[in-house]
């Protein structure tokens, strides 16, 4: 938790809150650059994301078309993030995107 806070105060994540019509949080989350090493590509990593209350689709997509614009002010080429829940990569598909790849990891 010292990092994340640490990024926070830094800059390095974002964070952002989407508000209900009657000033009640609806979604909170944080964003941050995320740049490959090799090959210098830039993306806009979303770090962490909930949502207090159900959401339909229009609201997703308002929020990750906001998140594109801020890909798009740090130069990036796309919004990335990894997840295990098939509901997320129905609505990202049912947005338009695309779930390309399957995260692998071994423990040592």
């Amino acid at each position: 938790m010292p990092n994340i806070q640490k990024a926070l105060l830094s800059g390095a994540l974002e964070c952002w809150i989407l508000y209900k019509d009657n000033g009640d949080a609806w979604v909170m989350g944080t964003f941050g650059l995320n740049v490959d090493v090799f090959s210098g590509y830039k993306s806009l990593l979303i770090y962490t994301l909930y949502a207090y209350d159900k959401m339909e689709l229009p609201v997703w997509g308002y929020l990750l078309n906001e998140l594109r614009k801020r890909a798009k002010e740090l130069g990036c080429l796309k919004v990335i993030a990894y997840t295990r829940v098939e509901q997320v990569e129905n609505i990202i598909v049912g947005l338009g995107g695309k779930v390309e790849y399957t995260f692998l990891s071994l423990e040592v």
